[in-house]
């Protein structure tokens, strides 16, 4: 797996840093085609909207790994600023873009739900094409397939030597956890984008989003070789847990709330 488009003395130019630029790019365009129905000055105001997420998805996905790895930077704080070194987490890039569309909405007045609604499917789309990246660069990598009986021992993926894959396991065949992740993505973000109920239920899509990545992420990282750690437990499969918890719970109370709302209406 070779992760250099170009590389010189000078400057090296990785898939991974185009798949995360062409996540971006692929993820607003699909918010903004969907934000079609509600104007052109709805649309306006994804683009607007998208000068905060980008830089808060930066931001929550760094402060988010090197909350849990600081181990690693204690000796060289400066090296937290050095992004193109690797380092991000997709859990914390969500966050923080979370954060960002929370603060948006109340500031331009806006229905917070109706936004997160527009947003999700971009937001997993850009997951999607981001995780191809990882795995051009070994980042984000699976356990040795030898390690995992049930797994078939040819499905594997071996690292450029300059990757953080070979650096803790070197030319050892690795499960393509990225790559399946990836995959899932693409998934849901078609039951996202297909499955419509006649009942649009406020946060609908944005809840599923989230509780269904959480199921993905929590079951990939009994595969995963690169998890961030607390206490001996995945940080990642704690905040999957967490996420799918609330998230089920706020579903069924924006379910429960249309409901109500319809029966008041039709004076039922």
């Amino acid at each position: 797996m070779y992760p250099f488009v170009f590389k010189t003395d000078l400057y090296a130019l990785r898939w991974e840093n185009v798949m995360i630029l062409l996540g971006i790019v692929a993820g607003l365009w699909l918010a903004h085609r969907r934000a079609a129905p509600k104007g052109r000055a709805y649309q306006d105001m994804l683009l607007d909207l998208a000068l905060w997420l980008v830089p808060a998805g930066i931001i929550g996905g760094r402060v988010w790994e090197v909350m849990w790895t600081w181990s690693d930077y204690a000796a060289q704080p400066w090296e937290v600023f050095a992004l193109w070194n690797g380092g991000m987490s997709i859990q914390g890039n969500v966050l923080g873009g979370l954060v960002a569309a929370v603060i948006f909405a109340r500031r331009r007045q806006i229905r917070l739900w109706e936004l997160l609604d527009v947003l999700a499917p971009g937001v997993l789309l850009g997951q999607a094409i981001g995780r191809i990246g990882c795995l051009t660069s070994g980042d984000a990598f699976g356990r040795p397939v030898a390690d995992v009986s049930w797994w078939p021992q040819w499905f594997g993926v071996v690292y450029h030597p300059e990757s953080p894959a070979a650096f803790f396991y070197g030319a050892t065949p690795l499960i393509p956890a990225e790559a399946l992740e990836g995959a899932a993505d693409f998934l849901i973000l078609a039951l996202l984008l297909l499955y419509m109920p006649k009942r649009e239920v406020p946060g609908r899509i944005v809840l599923v989003y989230a509780i269904a990545y959480s199921v993905v992420r929590f079951s990939l990282e009994f595969l995963r070789g690169d998890s961030l750690l607390l206490g001996g437990l995945k940080v990642a499969q704690l905040l999957s847990v967490a996420v799918i918890a609330v998230g089920a719970g706020l579903l069924i109370n924006q379910y429960r709330k249309y409901s109500q709302q319809n029966t008041k209406a039709t004076g039922i």
